[in-house]
């Protein structure tokens, strides 16, 4: 949104790419799926795009498009869709200002829920989700360790526990949206 962005963390299936096509599909502006690629600046972090189409199961295309049929399988043998983004990101990016930790979705909450994350739960969470870290030496642990702390330090980290019902990808969304435009607010009084 303008020169801010959010971004969703979490496990394979926690439906990340479904909340990104979601947001597309409503007309807003996303910048990547699956890998979120940052570049370090002064005090913040800048989300390099990226967008190339989304993968989604049936269930998840059907949700938000219609028809899951609408689309071709992502290989033969898998039922994910591939799905074009309605636009492609800008290229300029923007500054990365909040992260929502995908928690395991709820049949039991009427609502969607959006909570604080603890700095020393959010720096755990961010840092079991970064790409590819099984490769990396014991030198490049530290070095991503001190990176994820600036990151921690620099933006804003909730959790965000979506209710399991694709129908209420409408409500998670504008969750999300009230949540972000408030943390915006919030830490521009506080600048």
């Amino acid at each position: 949104m303008g020169e801010s962005a959010f971004a969703f963390m979490g496990p394979c299936g926690a439906g990340k790419s479904t909340l990104a096509a979601s947001f597309d599909q409503a007309g807003f502006r996303v910048l990547t799926d699956d890998v979120l690629e940052l570049e370090p600046r002064q005090n913040a972090f800048r989300v390099r795009p990226s967008l190339s189409r989304f993968k989604l199961w049936p269930d998840s295309a059907k949700a938000i498009y219609g028809d899951e049929k609408l689309f071709p399988r992502l290989v033969a043998t898998e039922e994910k869709r591939i799905v074009e983004p309605a636009q492609q990101p800008e290229r300029s990016g923007g500054i990365l200002k909040v992260i929502y930790l995908l928690a395991d979705r709820s049949e039991a909450s009427s609502r969607v829920q959006v909570e604080k994350s603890d700095p020393a739960d959010s720096l755990i969470s961010v840092a079991s989700h970064t790409y590819a870290n099984y490769l990396l030496t014991p030198e490049m642990r530290k070095q991503e360790f001190l990176a994820l702390q600036r990151l921690i330090a620099s933006v804003t980290v909730r959790r965000l526990t979506p209710k399991s019902d694709l129908s209420a990808l409408g409500e998670l969304r504008e969750a999300v949206l009230a949540d972000f435009e408030e943390t915006l607010r919030s830490t521009s009084t506080l600048s």
